[in-house]
């Protein structure tokens, strides 16, 4: 008599978080099937469902009509959304402290920025009538998209100082 073997998986795999998913067991339908998690929670049955809070491995133990035990392994993913990007300033550059595989947008004024897609943005040659503009940056992964608090840009002025050296008068020390 063989030891009992079936294709065990969960779909949707990867999940986002709370998100239900189904495990299913696909093998004969008179045996019987323990799903036993990586905390000790286990369910039985061929199909089971619940919200995923967290990735899991899953040992499922199958059972046939002549009491042979087979074990199956199946992991569930869940994606976790990026922690919120939180943007800090160096001289012109702002730059996002997300981290993972992500993809990035940055906003001015509420409206994108063309070709702004990367951990970093350099507002090149703020003019004073940029004061006030705000920024923000939002951050995707598989899981979904969260968005920075804005940072307002001050610029007190375009221009470099200009150096002024008063002579004293001659004759005078």
């Amino acid at each position: 008599i063989d030891t009992p073997v079936c294709s065990c998986s969960f779909s949707p795999n990867p999940v986002c978080l709370n998100q239900t998913v189904t495990g299913i067991a696909d093998g004969d339908t008179s045996w019987t099937y323990i799903w036993s998690d990586t905390s000790g929670n286990t369910q039985t049955g061929s199909q089971i469902s619940f919200a995923a809070t967290q990735s899991v491995g899953y040992s499922i133990e199958i059972t046939n009509q002549q009491n042979c035990i087979g074990h199956q392994n199946a992991t569930i993913t869940v994606l976790q959304l990026p922690s919120a990007p939180v943007i800090s300033l160096n001289g012109t550059t702002l730059e996002s402290t997300a981290t993972g595989t992500l993809t990035y947008q940055w906003q001015l004024n509420g409206s994108n920025i063309n070709g702004a897609t990367s951990a970093t943005y350099t507002f090149n040659n703020p003019q004073t009538s940029d004061n006030g503009a705000k920024l923000k940056v939002s951050v995707t992964n598989a899981a979904g998209t969260v968005t920075s608090n804005e940072v307002t840009l001050t610029v007190t002025s375009n221009q470099a100082p200009v150096p002024v050296i008063d002579m004293p008068a001659t004759g005078y020390t």
